[in-house]
């Protein structure tokens, strides 16, 4: 083949950022459009809600109301363009974009010291769910997480018992905790176990706490949760109390 050509085919079948639309080598994004996303660097310890100061670790909801998950990470903000990447991943079946999203969080995790974890558990769809939509999108992000992290994953640990409804922005935390009562069953002992739990996103955290919860009444000693991205509050942030935990 001419040379040329061979050059025009490369530069044609090379992958693009989807932000500058620049040479992307392999992934969503280049690696100098990689610190301008919309990472959730200042956020609330326990359920990783964003907060407006450096002073703040823990919402009000969570210092009124302590999660049973002790930690909580995200790697983003649920804003654009990390919004529109896990839309298309979870509901177009682009899968392509598990690997980068979840180098992401891989890459969070590891920048503020990798707690003590011996398994990860990704939230579990319930199985008419799954067999819809043909794959558990947290699991597809604990597989390459726990490659990246060296973490055990402990697939099929938890599994959905009870089909909840669709949770939605407009369902408020208490309407989801309540979908989500007794939604969960933990299938082994956990019993002194640190373990990590995966989703794609946190909304208002129902369900990493209902995980969380049945995780710690199977034995376990510490719950993490880690979720790609963190939706902000409907509440103003200006109603945050700065409280240290």
């Amino acid at each position: 083949m001419h040379p040329k050509l061979d050059s025009l085919l490369d530069a044609l079948l090379q992958p693009r950022c989807l932000r500058c639309m620049g040479p992307a080598r392999g992934a969503l994004v280049c690696e100098a459009c990689w610190p301008e996303l919309p990472w959730n660097r200042q956020a609330c310890e326990r359920c990783a809600e964003p907060l407006p100061s450096p002073a703040q670790t823990v919402c009000r909801a969570c210092a009124r109301r302590p999660p049973p998950q002790q930690h909580a990470l995200t790697a983003f903000r649920y804003r654009a363009p990390v919004a529109g990447w896990l839309q298309a991943y979870k509901y177009a079946h682009q899968l392509e974009h598990a690997a980068t999203l979840a180098r992401a969080l891989a890459e969070r995790i590891s920048s503020t010291g990798v707690p003590r974890v011996d398994c990860l558990i990704p939230v579990p769809l319930h199985r008419s769910r799954q067999r819809q939509r043909g794959f558990n999108q947290a699991r597809e992000l604990a597989v390459p997480i726990s490659r990246h992290l060296g973490i055990p994953l402990a697939d099929g640990a938890a599994t959905r018992i009870r089909r909840t409804p669709k949770q939605s922005l407009q369902a408020s935390r208490a309407q989801r905790r309540r979908n989500l009562r007794g939604a969960f069953r933990i299938e082994r002992d956990l019993s002194g176990l640190h373990v990590a739990l995966v989703d794609d996103v946190i909304t208002t955290g129902a369900t990493v706490e209902e995980l969380a919860r049945a995780c710690v009444l199977a034995g376990a000693e510490r719950v993490e949760a880690w979720a790609v991205a963190r939706t902000q509050a409907r509440a103003s942030s200006s109603t945050v109390a700065p409280v240290v935990m």
